[in-house]
């Protein structure tokens, strides 16, 4: 009986293998199509910016740049539009205020920025003491360094170097006595206790870093909190935000702004369908279009079956 168990289990356990490896199969293909689809969009647009830039489109372009410059000057002219745009500018700003002011007053926040503030602290203490560091180890006075410019062997090597006969020989010299001298200096025990306090404050930065990086979380969560709540302050001023940006629509709706949208609308139609036309007529466009139209067959396809082997 056991064995029959253990061999249904072990058939079941195949079974799920198997399905998992084609779900796994099934999203590589999909993978694939996709890399294939974005590789033919790509050559598509290089396609559609060469006939963009190509003279024969250049007075459609020039007329659609000259017509935004126009209607972006008229919207900006437009007294209404300007008041609605400073007044929702305003109520944002107010609205930012007063979630700022809030997250402030609560003391989860206040507890996150001073431990954030501390952080800061010992980032630039872990920072000072690296530096004072790397001065006792690389610093031409120092003490290790000092020792280093009276050992014998390396006076050797450095005589050496200032004896060398050409370029090629003074190269080699140096190299000799740089390595010579690094490996001398990093067998001191000095050295050595230097290099561990380096390694322990740039340790020291980087588990601040992640820290601070987790506080801005939690400060980050606790904001959405206080934004997504019922407060009545913050309420009030998202209501003011709204009717702010409802203005500046109803702004943007005004005959005269309409008056000098459709001049720039009506050029930009036209730059379109002319580029559409032309890359309608492109051979190597066409075909990649169709290329492209049957791979998102096949992704669209392979999406299904992956939804289905899911369910299972």
């Amino acid at each position: 009986m056991r064995t029959v168990v253990a061999g249904l289990l072990c058939l079941a356990g195949a079974l799920w293998a198997g399905e998992a490896a084609d779900l796994d199969a099934l999203k590589k293909q999909a993978q694939d199509l996709r890399e294939k689809e974005r590789a033919l969009r790509t050559k598509i647009e290089e396609i559609r910016a060469k006939i963009t830039a190509a003279p024969d489109v250049a007075k459609l372009r020039d007329a659609e740049a000259a017509a935004d410059k126009a209607y972006d000057a008229a919207r900006k002219g437009d007294a209404a539009y300007a008041a609605a745009l400073k007044a929702h500018a305003d109520a944002h700003a107010d609205y930012l205020k007063a979630v700022q002011d809030k997250v402030a007053a609560n003391a989860e926040a206040k507890a996150i920025l001073a431990d954030i503030a501390g952080m800061a602290d010992r980032a630039a203490d872990c920072a000072f003491q690296e530096a004072l560091a790397r001065l006792e180890l690389d610093h031409t006075a120092s003490p290790i360094n000092v020792q280093l410019d009276k050992d014998p062997e390396l006076a050797q090597l450095r005589a050496a170097f200032y004896q060398a006969a050409d370029k090629d020989a003074r190269e080699k010299a140096r190299k000799a006595y740089e390595d010579a001298r690094k490996a001398k200096k990093d067998a001191m025990p000095e050295a050595k206790r230097i290099a561990e306090r380096i390694e322990a404050a740039r340790k020291g930065r980087a588990d601040l870093r992640t820290a601070e990086a987790e506080a801005q979380k939690k400060l980050s969560a606790l904001r959405r909190t206080v934004e997504a709540s019922d407060d009545a302050d913050l309420k009030a001023a998202r209501d003011k935000v709204a009717a702010a940006a409802k203005a500046v629509q109803e702004a943007m709706s005004s005959d005269a702004i309409k008056a000098a949208r459709k001049p720039r609308d009506d050029a930009r139609e036209a730059l379109m369908s002319k580029v559409a036309e032309l890359l309608g007529a492109d051979k190597d466009a066409a075909a990649l279009a169709k290329e492209r139209e049957a791979l998102r067959t096949q992704m669209a396809e392979l999406d299904k079956q992956i939804r289905e082997a899911t369910k299972k």
